[in-house]
């Protein structure tokens, strides 16, 4: 009941699932699709303030700002302001789910057009 669960993209070869649920204790992934926008979460769901198309930014609610994967500028069009984001964990590079902290790699979900982009925040 109290393990934290972290969401990522699906790795699954012609899974219908486009995210995961990982258990990093049990060390176990269940598939998982988003049906419908999740109620907002301190702390777990933001908005798209800004999208910076020429230098593939995109600023958040929470202050934050991340730099868009260049291989991601198709999919970060499809993005809006005011977009609807939970945060995720990159597992399309290196997952290490025993050390999160140490991987710096997120993905940002947009819920709204059910889709997601590599990022990294800028510090």
């Amino acid at each position: 009941m109290e393990d934290e669960l972290f969401l990522t993209q699906n790795q699954a070869v012609f899974s219908a699932y486009r995210f995961a649920l990982v258990n990093p204790r049990l060390q176990k992934a269940v598939p998982v699709s988003l049906l419908r926008e999740p109620l907002p979460i301190e702390n777990k769901m933001f908005f798209i303030l800004n999208i910076d198309l020429s230098n593939d930014v995109i600023a958040l609610s929470n202050g934050a700002e991340y730099s868009v994967d260049a291989h991601d500028h198709g999919a970060l069009r499809k993005l809006s302001e005011n977009d609807r984001i939970i945060m995720g964990f990159n597992s399309s590079d290196k997952f290490i789910a025993t050390n999160l902290d140490y991987h710096k790699n997120y993905i940002l979900i947009d819920t709204t057009t059910n889709s997601c982009v590599r990022v990294n925040p800028i510090r």
